[in-house]
């Protein structure tokens, strides 16, 4: 899941907390709110876009690049599926 103005990350963590849902990345503009969501709930299941953008760099660049991606109005779009690389 991919919670896109997730502020503080309370509402995050409310929204999410079922079993169903088993990670939940949180982008936030706000640097102060990001940082204090990633302290606050940060773990497994609840990571920061920075922090799991970090972890996945290399196999995201190696998919990019990768001519399975397709160019759309300049940009270079990527679509993954569950248990795709």
């Amino acid at each position: 899941m991919l919670d896109i103005g997730c502020n503080d990350g309370m509402k995050t963590v409310e929204r999410f907390s079922s079993e169903a849902v088993s990670r939940v990345l949180g982008l936030e503009y706000n640097e102060k709110l990001a940082t204090k969501a990633q302290q606050s709930y940060g773990n497994e299941k609840y990571k920061s876009w920075a922090e799991w953008l970090e972890c996945n760099y290399k196999t995201l660049k190696r998919l990019i690049l990768q001519k399975k991606s397709t160019i759309s109005m300049g940009i270079k779009m990527l679509t993954c599926t569950k248990g795709s690389e």
